[in-house]
């Protein structure tokens, strides 16, 4: 599988780690309490009608609320919301899901990813495309470590999703990924691309605006000591030393252009030459009938927050390419 570029690796949150985490979100939640509410949550998973499977969570969600530990329950009985046409419930639950991603992440890939496309449909059909682009982004980058082949209409929501500016709100929340979620998936969720034309490092009126809202949320005195990584990429038409060269002054074109524009940054800018070899959709993995578009999606500078350690490049979402460095 080469989605992405790089083929997926274990995820490595330890279960004293998880249960850590637990801990620290439900600080108003008594052992005794947690425990009735879990024995509720045990039966409610394995419980096969679903009238009695909504009831025995929402129970449980009410002895013992915005426990992490049950983020999988959150995800399925929001779909079941979602499923009986009641919008509202199916929203409240499944944005309780997507705020223990870093636990959702760990029990399952797809239910995280599924979550996230939910989500994005419900901003959509309320008319809020920046939280549906954020959301729809983040379920394809997921969905796309699960399928060898894309659907094309996760190829369509992430083309259509392309136009839309992120604020510096949502830049921030973006970027605030937890430090729980590994290095090789907060690079695919807690990221924000820059696009560019074909054969040009130029930025355009789009790409300007975006870095501008960057700047602005980065002000955020929660960002201080930060390290981004600006990755340049380029799509997989020709010739592979140039797409290199394209790639590091697309990368280069960005990091002047936030430098220029804040005299007195307190985060740090690392720059990784990716050229033609991550792509976030490959051709092989599409119909030619498909290229034009997910070239368009390809040429790209990809900024994230790799947290505040200086990165080592030991792991594999910061190895710069071999063949472009």
């Amino acid at each position: 599988m080469k989605s992405f570029g790089t083929s997926l690796r274990c995820i490595c949150i330890s279960v004293s780690a998880c249960f850590f985490l637990c801990a620290q979100v439900s600080a108003g939640c008594s052992d005794e309490d947690f425990a009735k509410s879990h024995e509720l949550y045990k039966l409610a998973i394995e419980e096969q009608d679903l009238g009695k499977k909504t009831r025995m969570f929402e129970e449980a969600f009410d002895i013992c609320p915005d426990h992490g530990s049950h983020a999988e329950g959150y995800f399925l009985l929001g779909k079941i919301y979602w499923e009986a046409g009641d919008h509202e419930k199916a929203m409240n639950r499944l944005l309780k899901a997507n705020r223990f991603r870093a636990i959702l992440l760990q029990r399952s890939k797809s239910y995280l990813a599924e979550t996230n496309r939910l989500l994005g449909e419900l901003f959509k059909m309320n008319g809020d495309a920046e939280k549906a682009s954020l959301h729809f982004r983040t379920s394809e980058a997921l969905a796309a470590y699960e399928d060898s082949k894309l659907q094309k209409d996760l190829i369509d929501n992430y083309y259509n999703a392309m136009s839309v500016i992120y604020t510096p709100g949502t830049l921030k929340n973006v970027l605030s990924s937890p430090d729980e979620i590994p290095l090789e998936y907060r690079s695919k969720l807690a990221k924000t691309d820059i696009f560019f034309h074909r054969n040009s490092s130029m930025l355009d009126k789009a790409g300007k605006q975006m870095l501008d809202n960057l700047l602005e949320a980065l002000r955020d005195n929660s960002f201080k000591g930060s390290w981004l990584i600006i990755e340049g990429h380029t799509d997989e038409a020709g010739d592979k030393k140039r797409n290199c060269a394209l790639g590091r002054s697309r990368a280069d074109a960005v990091v002047q252009y936030l430098n220029n524009n804040w005299q007195n940054p307190h985060v740090q800018f690392v720059t990784v030459n990716c050229g033609q070899f991550r792509p976030i959709v490959s051709r092989t993995q599409t119909e030619s009938a498909q290229w034009a578009r997910i070239d368009t999606l390809n040429r790209r500078v990809t900024i994230w927050n790799a947290g505040k350690e200086k990165p080592t490049f030991r792991d594999k979402s910061l190895e710069a390419i071999e063949s472009c460095n």
